[in-house]
């Protein structure tokens, strides 16, 4: 706790006792558990938030999105973003993204080649991640520097190894995520 104002008089109106005491949460530990099935949850709200073990609100899509900023700051980084149905890809993830990035850094968004060009040169690809031969050509000729996946539990295994196999650009993080 750190004082908001220097002067006393302004610092007594702050009222530090709300119910709404946000606390940042961090991941100390990652154990092994085995391989087991997964399940991603989405949730018809406004705001997409759900809470999970300790009433801890959280949404899958807005995390990724918000971890795609890192490979966005990279200049001259090459991104695909996707899932496996474009549509629902668009109305959910692409949306959350376009409303999280700030318009004044996107130079071009090229909705018919799907391509949002950034001022630092970076480029991020948005596409369906499934198995047919158009997809799968698309991604075996790229030259990534990271790849997210919302929904992955929607996607092959197939088109999972072809997107790793791509990610090849030695002047970025190379990072996959997947929510």
């Amino acid at each position: 706790n750190f004082p908001l104002f220097r002067l006393s008089r302004k610092q007594i109106r702050v009222n530090t006792n709300t119910k709404f005491n946000h606390r940042q949460r961090a991941i100390d530990n990652i154990t092994y558990a085995g391989d087991k099935e997964c399940v991603c949850i989405s949730v018809d709200s406004k705001d997409k938030l759900y809470l999970t073990n300790n009433f801890i609100p959280t949404h899958n899509t807005t995390s990724i999105c918000l971890e795609s900023i890192k490979d966005i700051a990279i200049p001259n980084n090459y991104i695909l973003f996707g899932r496996k149905d474009l549509q629902e890809f668009k109305s959910t993830t692409l949306k959350e993204l376009l409303g999280i990035v700030p318009e004044e850094c996107i130079t071009d968004h090229n909705k018919q080649d799907r391509i949002i060009r950034f001022v630092n040169g970076t480029e991020l690809f948005y596409t369906n991640l499934d198995e047919s031969r158009e997809c799968l050509k698309k991604i075996n000729s790229l030259n990534l520097g990271a790849c997210i996946i919302d929904q992955a539990e929607e996607i092959t295994f197939n088109v999972f190894t072809a997107i790793k196999g791509r990610l090849r650009r030695a002047d970025t993080r190379r990072c996959f995520y997947a929510a």
